[in-house]
């Protein structure tokens, strides 16, 4: 039997922090949530030599009201989650036309410190934001098949419901 083990895929926030720059959060974790809802998905790294192309990944998400985890894989260095037989991409921040990046400093891949205090995020302290690439196949899932990518969170995680639904891994 072969074990394979996956990390999770995570929903948070990009934040600045006095004396810390910029850094990602829980949603939950802002004290007052302002017009700025600047939401990515991202994917921890234990360093900044960590290759994430060399792991596996679960992104959490619902099917009607059922919580299912998808399979991610990286290809040609983007996140690709097969969600339904339609493959969704994600793509690494760095990714972004400058004009998404102003006040984000750019060189290669950004790797951003989470800057809260959940025990969620277990022993990782960078994460690789992402964005999708393919939001025209999001909404098709969405409206055509009940499918939403939401990524964990505090208040997202498999504990959190009675009925689950297991993607075929």
């Amino acid at each position: 039997m072969i074990n394979i083990s996956y990390r999770m895929v995570y929903q948070m926030r990009l934040t600045t922090e006095p004396n810390q720059g910029w850094g990602l959060v829980f949603g939950t974790e802002e004290d007052e949530l302002d017009q700025d809802q600047s939401f990515v998905y991202t994917i921890p790294l234990h360093s900044d030599r960590d290759d994430w192309r060399r792991h596996n990944y679960l992104f959490p998400g619902l099917k009607g009201e059922k919580y299912i985890e998808f399979e991610a894989r990286a290809q040609n260095g983007v996140l690709v989650v097969l969600a339904e037989n339609v493959p969704i991409t994600f793509a690494p921040l760095s990714s972004l036309p400058p004009v998404f990046l102003t006040s984000i400093p750019v060189s290669g891949s950004i790797h951003l410190p989470y800057l809260g205090k959940h025990d969620l995020v277990g022993d990782f302290k960078l994460f690789l934001p992402l964005y999708p690439v393919n939001t025209i196949e999001m909404e098709y899932l969405y409206k055509d098949k009940e499918v939403v990518l939401v990524g964990l969170t505090p208040n997202f995680r498999r504990e959190d419901f009675s009925n689950t639904l297991t993607d075929s891994r």
